[in-house]
């Protein structure tokens, strides 16, 4: 260590003696010199740390998201190796505290899918989506209102593994540790999140929705690949 570096961190130590009371001055040893420089040594590390899986905000991003339109950009397969119904947009309806209602609607669907000719009814209903943080985590609920029964298995409590102010991932909680069934959501669409009036501030928003889809995927990549589990691009077939 440089004496310079020691010169400055023992005046940053005089300066935390002055203001700090005489019951910790009291208890100060050598090993208080050296946590001071190394914290001061490295306060970006620090910082990522601390940032890293934070609930509230998770739960702020995740609210903000709700309060607009959403698809359901990449999930996995479900157990029969099929994708559930692939077009989901969900369009806000309204909100009291952490709860938002969205309705989601589907015209008759038909697509293939790995060699397999797949059909859908048309389908309308009201889901509830309430956010909270339980055990450090971000969670969101998602309730059907009503009485129509439904068919896809959506209605369940969730674990927020990743969020940003233009997506989340989440997975359902009731799985087995390790485990994961992961869907991503994101704003309506990302490319054309932010309409602008000029070219520039249009080409400065898509280059910022490109970036941030690009994000989001590499999230899911890392989070939810796990062997034997696809994931497909549900948005894909809309």
């Amino acid at each position: 260590m440089s004496k310079s570096y020691l010169q400055r961190c023992l005046f940053l130590f005089g300066i935390w003696s002055v203001v700090c009371d005489r019951s910790v001055r009291a208890r100060q040893t050598p090993d208080s010199i050296y946590c001071i420089c190394y914290r001061l040594r490295t306060p970006k590390r620090h910082v990522k740390q601390a940032a890293a899986g934070n609930p509230t905000e998770d739960v702020n991003n995740i609210k903000q998201l709700l309060a607009g339109e959403l698809t359901l950009e990449w999930a996995h397969e479900t157990w029969l190796g099929i994708p559930d119904r692939p077009c989901w947009k969900s369009v806000p309806k309204g909100a009291s505290n952490d709860a938002f209602s969205h309705q989601i609607r589907y015209k008759e669907q038909k697509h293939t899918y790995a060699s397999r000719k797949l059909q859908w009814p048309e389908k309308s209903f009201h889901v509830s989506y309430t956010v909270f943080s339980n055990n450090g985590k971000a969670k969101i609920r998602a309730a059907l209102l009503g009485f129509d029964s439904f068919e896809v298995s959506f209605f369940d409590t969730y674990d927020v593994l990743f969020s940003t102010k233009y997506c989340f991932i989440m997975s359902p909680t009731q799985l087995e540790d390790g485990d994961v069934m992961c869907s991503l959501w994101a704003g309506v669409p990302l490319s054309e999140k932010g309409a602008a009036a000029s070219e520039n501030e249009k080409a400065k928003k898509k280059k910022e929705a490109d970036n941030a889809s690009a994000q989001c995927v590499q999230a899911l990549a890392a989070k939810c690949s796990r062997p034997g589990k696809r994931l497909y691009k549900r948005y894909f077939f809309c």
